[in-house]
């Protein structure tokens, strides 16, 4: 139920995002060493909302000189993604590989922890921990043993125990997911995929750390009306480390346009300018990846509030307040997506017209609050700290479901799949679906009937019915099988 939320959410979100346009300035730049382009900033801000103002400005500054008035380098480290949880294997595959659905997912890495009868290929995969414990020291260093072979780049590759690999507190239950000593045979090609990548992650975790060289120019334009500053940036990458292990698949997106070489204070000339008129852009919809994480982290807003934290301090602050589990998470989405709650567009998880009922009529709000729901989880986790007594959740549980089972008694509320429904039948308002046929159940003056019955179906309950009446039964609900 949060989870449905979840894409309720999202897709109203889209649905009711009125997209507003705004505009940018971008100048072209002629300097000693070369041409370049910069786009207008004021403050940090580069997007505008007066197209007069900057109208005017484009004006002012086409073929005005200026100066380099910073030139600003660094080099930035990237270090390899951690090991795989769970969740991040489910999201990483099914963002990579179309078609890849979390629960062919998990069920591809028991197959390999099973193994075929020489032993597990993988340890245990159904964790949430991103780290190992610190007493697989000297197995993990005899695994990468094995694994290096004759790799080209194995000369770059040096065993270490930095706390990003091994980490005991960071562990929870099971260490992240790596390869085995064993010797992987007659892999089908499944297995074959989700064991290289793996493999890779494991591997990386212990080449150096890929190095970008970051550029950030500011330009400014010396105009009657005042100077105007425009801002490039610039990346290059200077040194692969472990992306060597990714190839193309990661390096094609690393380099940016590269920068003529230019000095601070050197003498530039604005020789063309463009004024681009762009629109915002409502959030996109839910992909797998996207929502196991949003379900991970109990659909915390990452991007605003923590958008400057690493995923290590983000599991830190939020570690037990989430939807689900790593090795239950996929089934949700299964779930939702087998009752047709929600349906797949492309890389998409989009809510349907059976879904939106559900959530708009569902009468135990509770169950459809994600906030609440983090709530419970985490008391189960503050129980297995010692900081939460179960005595004291079961009673809460427990008035939450007399409550709610209350809220559902009083009302009126039923799912239809309208799918069963002819559309010359659309308008009539379904209460069930028949035990027999599937067929809608409709309230008649004497009873309850099947829309079926031109077919031959022949279920039907009175409203006077004195078998009911015996057992005191006087009012009849009609429920929905998922």
């Amino acid at each position: 139920m949060p989870t449905l939320k979840l894409i309720y959410d999202r897709d109203k979100e889209i649905k009711n995002f009125k997209p507003e346009p705004y505009y940018q300035l971008e100048a072209t730049f002629s300097a000693p060493g070369g041409t370049y382009k910069g786009l207008l900033i004021e403050g940090n801000e580069t997007k505008f909302k007066d197209f007069n103002k900057i109208e005017q400005i484009k004006k002012d500054i086409d073929m005005k000189n200026g100066i380099i008035s910073s030139k600003r380098v660094e080099i930035k480290s990237q270090n390899a993604p951690r090991l795989f949880s769970m969740t991040d294997l489910m999201g990483y595959m099914s963002s990579k590989y179309n078609g890849w659905p979390s629960t062919k997912v998990k069920k591809v890495a028991q197959s390999l922890y099973e193994g075929k009868g020489e032993g597990s290929l993988i340890s245990y995969p159904r964790t949430k921990s991103r780290a190992l414990e610190e007493t697989l020291v000297d197995k993990a260093k005899r695994v990468l043993d094995r694994l290096i072979g004759n790799l080209p780049y194995k000369d770059e590759i040096k065993f270490h125990t930095n706390k990003r690999v091994f980490n005991s507190e960071e562990v929870d239950g099971h260490s992240a997911i790596m390869p085995t000593l064993v010797e992987p045979k007659n892999l089908t090609t499944d297995e074959e995929l989700l064991y290289n990548e793996i493999v890779k992650r494991f591997i990386a975790q212990f080449m150096p750390s890929a190095k970008y060289e970051h550029t950030e120019i500011i330009s400014t334009v010396i105009t009657d009306t005042g100077d105007r500053n425009f801002i490039t940036k610039g990346k290059r990458l200077v040194e692969e480390g472990w992306l060597k292990i990714y190839g193309k698949e990661v390096n094609e997106d690393t380099e940016e346009e590269l920068l003529p070489y230019v000095e601070e204070n050197s003498s530039i000339k604005a020789i063309n300018s463009k004024i681009h008129k762009k629109y915002t852009k409502a959030p996109p919809h839910y992909t797998e990846k996207s929502l196991l994480e949003a379900m991970e982290f109990c659909g915390r807003n990452l991007d605003k509030k923590y958008k400057d934290l690493s995923p290590e301090e983000l599991s830190k602050i939020l570690n037990g307040y989430e939807i689900g589990t790593s090795a239950t998470r996929d089934e949700v989405i299964d779930k939702l997506l087998n009752v047709k709650y929600i349906e797949r567009k492309g890389k998409s998880l989009c809510i349907t017209d059976k879904g939106i009922r559900m959530v708009e009529i569902f009468p135990v709000k509770e169950l459809l609050d994600v906030t609440y729901t983090g709530k419970l989880e985490k008391a189960l986790s503050e129980i297995q700290k010692g900081n939460f007594t179960k005595q004291a959740l079961l009673e809460h549980t427990n008035k939450l479901i007399k409550k709610g089972v209350e809220q559902i008694k009083n009302s009126n509320a039923v799912i239809v799949d309208n799918t069963n429904i002819n559309s010359s039948m659309s308008d009539i308002e379904a209460l069930g679906l028949c035990p027999n046929c599937q067929k809608p159940i409709i309230e008649g003056k004497k009873g309850y009937g099947c829309l079926g019955y031109k077919e031959g179906c022949k279920f039907v309950i009175w409203k006077e019915n004195a078998f009911l009446k015996k057992f005191g039964i006087n009012k009849i609900f009609f429920c929905l099988p998922l």
